[in-house]
C-alpha cells in the first residue's frame, strides 16, 4: 500500500512554492489586464452616453420649432424626437423645461421693463404738469391776465 502526501504539503526542495508564486503573478497580470480592458471600456461607454446627453448646435433648430408648437411636448413625442436626434430622451425634456424656465423669466422680465417704462411716462407728465403748474413765468402770465381781467371789468 502506498502512502499517500498531504495535498499542500511540500517535499522540501521548493519547485511547488515556485510554481504557485508563478501562476499567482500571472494570474494577477490577467486581472490587471482585465482591469484595465474593463476601465477603457466603461471609458468608452461614458463618453458615447455623454454624447447622447449633449446636444448639439444642429439639434437646437428641430428643438425650437417643437417648441414653438407645443411648449409641453407629450412623451410620444419626446422619444420620437429624441430617437430621431439621436439624444437621451432626458436631454430633450430638460432641454425644453429650461426653455421654458427661460421664456417665464424673460415675459416677467419684459413685464417690468414695461411697467417701468409705465411709471416713468406717467412720472414725466406727473412733473410735467407740476412744472407747468408752478412755472414762476407760467404764473407771471396767470397774474396778468387776472389783473387784465380785473381791471377790463372795472371798467
Amino acid at each position: 500500500m502506498a502512502t499517500r502526501r498531504g495535498s499542500g504539503g511540500s517535499d522540501g526542495d521548493g519547485a511547488e512554492d515556485f510554481s504557485k508564486s508563478n501562476s499567482n503573478s500571472n494570474t494577477e497580470s490577467t486581472l490587471q489586464s482585465r482591469i484595465d480592458a474593463l476601465e477603457s471600456t466603461l471609458t468608452v461607454l461614458k463618453t458615447s452616453a455623454l454624447r447622447e446627453n449633449t446636444l448639439r448646435q444642429e439639434h437646437f433648430t428641430a428643438l425650437e420649432a417643437l417648441f414653438e408648437m407645443t411648449p409641453r411636448p407629450d412623451d410620444d413625442r419626446i422619444q420620437h424626437l429624441a430617437s430621431s436626434l439621436n439624444v437621451a430622451p432626458q436631454a430633450v425634456m430638460a432641454w425644453f423645461r429650461n426653455r421654458r424656465v427661460e421664456t417665464k423669466r424673460s415675459i416677467i422680465r419684459q413685464r417690468k421693463i414695461n411697467a417701468c417704462g409705465t411709471i416713468a411716462f406717467l412720472l414725466a407728465v406727473v412733473l410735467a404738469v407740476l412744472y407747468a403748474r408752478y412755472d414762476p413765468a407760467e404764473i407771471a402770465r396767470a397774474r396778468r391776465l387776472d389783473a387784465r381781467k380785473a381791471r377790463s371789468s372795472r371798467v
